[in-house]
C-alpha cells in the first residue's frame, strides 16, 4: 500500500510540473496583464481628455474673470516648466543670435526708450488680436475658442526658453536657475511679468471678438459691427496696455542703468 501511495504522489507531482499547464497559466497571466495595462492607459487617456476639456471650457468661457484665472494658471505651469527644461537641456545663449532686437539700440532717454520698447511689444499684441479674430469649436455644445491663445502661449514659451538659456539681448553674467525664477517676480526691477501679464489681460479681454468662426466643417463670418466688448473687458484691455507700458519703463531704466555701469 505504501508503494502504491508513493506512486500516486509521484504522479501528482509530475502533473503539477506539467509544462503545458505552466504555459497555459503564463498565457492567462499575460492576457490579464495586458488587460490591466490597457485599462490603465484608457483611464489615463480619459483623464487627459477630461482635463483638456476642463481647460478648454474655461478658456472659452463667457466669464472674462474665469478666462483670466485659467490662463494665469496655465501660464505659470507652462512658463516655469519650459524655463526649467531649457536650463538643463539647452545650450546657454542659444536664442541670443536669433533675437530680432539683438542689434537694436534704444534711445538714451528713458521716456523715448520706454516708448520704443512699448511700441515694439505691441507686435505681440497685434498677433494676439489677429489670432482672436479666428475661433473654432467641434460641436454646438462648446463655446468658440480663439486662436489668440496659441499666439500667446507660443510667445511665453519663447520667453521661457530665453530665460532658461539666458539668451537676453543685453548680455550679462548668467545666474543659477532658482535666482532666475525668483528674479522674475521682482516687479520693481524686472519687466517680464508686467509685459506678459499685459498680454494675458489683452488676450482674455478680446477672446470673444472673433469674426471668422468655424463650427465643425462649417465656417461663418460676422460683421465687425457685431463685435461688442463689455465694460469689464474694455477695462481689462486698458489695464493690459498699462501693464505693458509699466514694463517698458522698467526695461528702459534697466537698459540705460546697465549701459551707465559699463
Amino acid at each position: 500500500m505504501d508503494q502504491q501511495s508513493n506512486i500516486l504522489k509521484s504522479s501528482s507531482n509530475h502533473a503539477d510540473l506539467n509544462p503545458l499547464s505552466d504555459t497555459k497559466s503564463y498565457g492567462i497571466n499575460k492576457r490579464m496583464l495586458v488587460s490591466v495595462s490597457s485599462l490603465g492607459l484608457l483611464k489615463i487617456r480619459k483623464d487627459y481628455i477630461s482635463m483638456f476639456s476642463f481647460f478648454r471650457k474655461n478658456l472659452a468661457s463667457e466669464n472674462v474673470y474665469l478666462r483670466i484665472a485659467t490662463t494665469c494658471f496655465l501660464f505659470v505651469v507652462i512658463f516655469f516648466t519650459i524655463t526649467t527644461i531649457s536650463y538643463f537641456f539647452l545650450p546657454e545663449g542659444i536664442l541670443r543670435t536669433k533675437n530680432p532686437v539683438q542689434n537694436w539700440d534704444t534711445s538714451n532717454n528713458v521716456l523715448a526708450s520706454a516708448l520704443q520698447i512699448f511700441l515694439f511689444n505691441q507686435l505681440s499684441v497685434v498677433m494676439i488680436l489677429i489670432g482672436n479674430t479666428f475661433s473654432s469649436r467641434k460641436n454646438p455644445e462648446q463655446n468658440y475658442l480663439p486662436i489668440g491663445y496659441l499666439a500667446f502661449f507660443t510667445q511665453i514659451s519663447i520667453n521661457a526658453v530665453t530665460l532658461g538659456t539666458w539668451s537676453f539681448s543685453v548680455v550679462t553674467e548668467a545666474v543659477p536657475l532658482l535666482d532666475r525664477i525668483m528674479e522674475t517676480f521682482d516687479a520693481l526691477h524686472r519687466a517680464g511679468l508686467w509685459e506678459m501679464g499685459g498680454q494675458l489681460l489683452i488676450l482674455c479681454a478680446t477672446a470673444k471678438m472673433s469674426i471668422i468662426m468655424t463650427d465643425g466643417n462649417k465656417t461663418s463670418v460676422r460683421s465687425w459691427k457685431e463685435v461688442r466688448l463689455s465694460k469689464q473687458e474694455v477695462f481689462i484691455f486698458g489695464g493690459g496696455l498699462i501693464f505693458m507700458l509699466i514694463g517698458a519703463f522698467i526695461e528702459s531704466f534697466s537698459i540705460i542703468n546697465l549701459g551707465n555701469i559699463r
